[in-house]
């Protein structure tokens, strides 16, 4: 066993501020301005050009199409709605709960300096062993001919070991068992396009199939059996760059690029998602997140502090990111902890392009630039309970069955008494007055019931028993009323109002009691929180949404309630509620944000399927009480759909896509018992 100091995080971590917000809106690759910094050798640590310059026109607000033909008279004009954003988050001064209470974090510990100071090098761990190497990288004299350390954090040494084939700076270097790997990087005259491979046993290197072109100034991480070289371009400059090197067949391939063009960024994987952190000369504070399953990237919430040449690492909970700061050279640390960028402790010597690698409870961070050449090195101890194992399900492939009688958006979706029921909605001409219909899974058929009392879109349903219960809605007004429909009679009744109108809502029962969760007398995105009592027929206020939302979607999986995404720019977030102590946390956001998504619970994860104001998505997602997965794929793609599930089968039906949609998806689940396991919910 190691010896591993350990020590208390000392100071109060930082809370984020409420984002209102989108993090997953659209955005096209941006390029680097010419110029790149090759090398460090006489300089001063100033930055040179080479910066990524954004969009200053792009704002991440998705406003309506007013132009289709559903209803579109109830959005506010953009600048009323953002007025009422700003106000209503003003309101919300309570700050959120963190979930995140899963690891011990120690201070940094200065340990023995490196043998060769240097800039840009790669530093990587190998479980197999159990050390840390350091690789490449640019010594004084603008030598990049160093041989490769070994460290060994039980006796705190440094040992020298073989030279690269070509010395190289501005790679990555990523170990897979006994092997580690460093694709292209910088000779000093030029770019490298050569994979080389260090075999940790042997303690020799051997060259394998080269990318096409040269790479540097990228970062490395390996995944699944795969190494990833991102960002970076033939020049150095900032770039979309994402090659993937499948080591089994000792091949190259291409990903999809990059959202924004980087150099000098950090890339981390926490064993799902591939994270691109901060990068370029400018610092940027820009993260962008991978998912290799499907091939996408996405934006998720930006660094404190904006990082170029940072370090990263993942200690089994939380994506970490230290150091970097072209000019700065800092040494402050941040961590995700799957929500939110938090603080962590302070190192003692602030570097930039440094290396930075994590292994058996030890964080190690060694050398970098921050005005010379740095031989620093320092180890940060980290202890974290291992996550929950994933729930154990069969998940089929979704599957057309009949469509529904009447095509419709913004309906709702319940599952009773082996019958699913489609309850509300817009029709064509901006009808209302629509039946209910039931769907029998086992003949395949849709059958139309009664209508409701008061007909209604932008609503939701909810099932205790032989009721559905439907909170107001948009009639072509805002409604307050409640309809319970009975289906063993097929009728439609009135219970006690809500305490104000209220449309664009989710709802969901929670221990016979409803939740109507977001929107607003006017439809704007709101923090309503309603409770009904179904036992006393009476209403309540309960603490409020943390974030304001419309068109969200809600499930429960019967200990907490999950409000997730919405809004017409397509929020990312999920915000989770404990009826038990009326609080609202934040939860993990997911993999991209949906606007007007369906959502239900399988027994053991909660799903969010489709949504996406204007791309109608046909991904799916679902929460595991740990990370969100990707999901089969449906055939047809909507927003604003139904969605529900019950008996191993879920059903999505009608929704948006441009047109009013008739379609109706079923996906067979099967999970063993339901045992709930996230109490340390990341």
């Amino acid at each position: 066993m190691k010896s591993k100091p350990l020590f208390r995080l000392s100071s109060v971590l930082m809370v984020v501020v409420l984002l209102l917000c989108l993090w997953a809106m659209q955005l096209t690759p941006v390029t680097a301005q010419s110029g790149s910094i090759h090398s460090d050798s006489d300089q001063s640590g100033s930055a040179e050009s080479g910066s990524v310059e954004l969009d200053s026109n792009q704002t991440g607000a998705v406003q309506p199409d007013s132009s289709i033909d559903e209803d579109s008279g109830h959005e506010l004009p953009p600048e009323q709605r953002q007025a009422l954003l700003e106000l209503m988050g003003s309101a919300a001064s309570e700050a959120p709960a963190s979930v995140n209470q899963a690891c011990t974090i120690g201070t940094w510990q200065t340990v023995s300096p490196v043998n060769t100071p240097r800039s840009r090098p790669a530093l990587t761990y190998a479980s197999f062993n159990g050390r840390f190497y350091l690789i490449g990288g640019e010594a004084s004299g603008s030598n990049r001919d160093n041989p490769i350390e070994e460290y060994n954090p039980a006796t705190d040494t440094w040992t020298d070991k073989a030279h690269l084939l070509t010395g190289v700076s501005n790679t990555g270097a990523a170990a897979i068992g006994q092997y580690i790997y460093i694709p292209g990087g910088y000779t000093g005259a030029s770019g490298e396009a050569a994979m080389q491979r260090y075999n940790i046993v042997a303690n020799t290197l051997t060259t394998l199939a080269p990318m096409t072109s040269t790479l540097y100034a990228h970062t490395v991480v390996a995944l699944d059996n795969k190494v990833y070289a991102l960002g970076g371009s033939e020049t150095g400059a900032a770039g979309t760059t994402n090659r993937m090197y499948d080591v089994a067949t000792n091949s190259w391939d291409a990903g999809a690029p990059l959202p924004v063009a980087v150099n000098y960024a950090t890339a981390v994987t926490d064993g799902y998602y591939i994270f691109v952190i901060g990068g370029n000369s400018d610092d940027i504070a820009t993260v962008q997140r991978y998912n290799p399953q499907t091939d996408t990237w996405t934006l998720i919430p930006d660094l404190a502090e904006g990082r170029g040449g940072a370090g990263g690492f993942f200690d089994g909970q939380n994506v970490w990111v230290a150091a970097g700061g072209w000019s700065t050279y800092l040494t402050t640390t941040e961590y995700w902890d799957g929500i939110r960028w938090q603080s962590g402790p302070a190192m003692s010597t602030g570097v930039r392009t440094t290396g930075a690698a994590f292994g058996d409870g030890l964080a190690l961070k060694a050398a970098g630039w921050n005005g010379d050449f740095e031989d620093d090195a320092e180890i940060l101890s980290i202890e974290c309970a291992p996550p929950p194992p994933p729930p154990v399900c069969t998940i089929g492939e979704w599957q057309e069955v009949s469509p529904i009688n009447t095509p419709r958006s913004r309906p709702s979706l319940a599952y009773a008494a082996n019958r699913f029921y489609l309850i509300g909605g817009e029709a064509s001409g901006g009808i209302r007055d629509i039946p209910i219909e039931e769907y029998n899974p086992a003949t395949n058929t849709w059958t139309d019931k009664a209508n409701l009392l008061i007909g209604v879109s932008n609503t939701d349903v909810a099932a205790v028993g032989n009721y559905l219960y439907i909170p107001g809605g948009y009639s072509g007004l805002s409604v307050a009323d409640l309809q319970r429909y009975d289906i063993q009679s097929n009728t439609v009744v009135t219970m006690t109002a809500m305490p104000a109108e209220n449309f664009a809502h989710a709802a969901v029962v929670h221990n016979n009691k409803l939740h109507v969760l977001g929107g607003s007398a006017t439809g704007v995105p709101g923090f309503t929180h309603y409770v009904y009592d179904i036992a006393t027929d009476s209403w309540s206020s309960a603490a409020p949404l943390l974030t304001a939302v419309n068109y969200p979607a809600a499930s429960s999986d019967g200990q907490y309630i999950y409000v997730m995404g919405g809004n017409t720019d397509n929020y990312i977030g999920v915000q989770r509620y404990d009826p038990a102590t009326d609080v609202w946390t934040e939860a993990p956001i997911m993999d991209i944000g949906r606007g007007g998504p369906g959502a239900f619970f399988d027994g053991q994860n909660i799903w969010a399927v489709g949504g996406g104001w204007y791309s109608y998505e046909t991904s799916t997602e679902y929460f595991d009480g740990y990370r969100w997965r990707s999901g089969p794929e449906m055939n047809v793609g909507a927003r604003t759909l139904g969605a529900a599930f019950g008996n191993g089968v879920a059903l999505k039906a009608g929704g948006w896509n441009g047109t009013f949609v008739d379609s109706a998806e079923m996906l067979e689940i099967t999970c063993q018992q339901f045992i709930y396991l996230p109490t340390i919910l990341r």
